[in-house]
């Protein structure tokens, strides 16, 4: 789900479930849990027209998530959370844009002499504005 303000204001709600607790392989049932998944993210856009600052273009992100992932180890369901910022930085003239994320979380427990695991990830995208599928009035 989606909801967007003047273009200038996105939020989004994500909910993800998957039934691994029927998984075969060989006619072997495995000891996989269901597991569920939920986001939630926004993304700012100061403004997206303006010919003055460079800033007032950039679109700003921010997110997080938690995640009771499919593997259980000695009667723990093992469980994900994290949190996530990034920006868009446009091209100059082009529309595209490069692309910049940062994700800390955290995957696991210590329960049961278990293993927690933190971690950051980096990325780095680039989106190509190309106009496609659009009829010319000249060949």
């Amino acid at each position: 789900i989606v909801i967007e303000k003047n273009n200038r204001l996105r939020i989004g709600l994500d909910y993800r479930y998957q039934k691994w607790e029927d998984y075969e392989s060989f006619g072997t049932k495995d000891s996989l849990k269901n597991s569920s998944q939920i986001s939630i993210g926004a993304e700012i856009w100061p403004e997206h027209n303006t010919l003055s600052s460079y800033f007032k273009k950039i679109k700003y992100r921010f997110g997080a998530h938690y995640n009771n992932t499919y593997l259980q180890l000695q009667n723990n369901q093992l469980s994900e959370v994290g949190i996530s910022f990034g920006v868009g930085l446009p091209i100059k003239n082009t529309g595209s844009s490069v692309n910049l994320g940062f994700e800390i979380g955290r995957r696991g427990t210590t329960d049961n002499d278990l293993i927690r695991e933190n971690y950051f990830k980096f990325t780095l995208g680039i989106s190509i504005f190309e106009r496609w599928f659009i009829k010319r009035k000249y060949q």
